[in-house]
C-alpha cells in the first residue's frame, strides 16, 4: 500500500493497494488497529469498500470517509 496523496482539512487522502499476480488467495486491511475480514484477491471495489466500512474506526455507508475505486489500467485499488 502507498500513499499517493496525503490528506489534509479540505482534501482526502489517497492510498494505492496493489494485488499483483495473484490467481487466488486473500488478503486483509487494517486502519488504526482494526483489521478486516479476508477480502479475495480479485475483490471488487465494492466489496472492498464494504469490508472498510464495516470497520470500527471508519464507519457505516453513510460515513463519506472512505471510498473505493479500482484502477482500469493496473487492476490496483485506490481508496479515499
Amino acid at each position: 500500500m502507498a500513499t499517493e496523496l496525503n490528506g489534509n482539512s479540505t482534501q482526502s487522502e489517497v492510498q494505492t493497494i496493489a494485488v499483483l499476480n495473484a490467481d487466488g488467495g486473500t488478503f486483509k486491511l487494517q486502519y488504526q488497529g482494526v483489521t478486516t475480514g479476508a477480502i479475495a484477491a480479485g475483490a471488487s471495489a465494492a466489496t472492498v469498500e464494504t469490508a472498510l466500512r464495516g470497520l470500527s474506526t471508519i464507519g457505516p455507508s453513510g460515513n463519506t470517509n472512505v471510498a473505493v475505486t479500482r484502477n482500469a489500467v493496473t487492476g490496483g485499488l485506490n481508496t479515499s
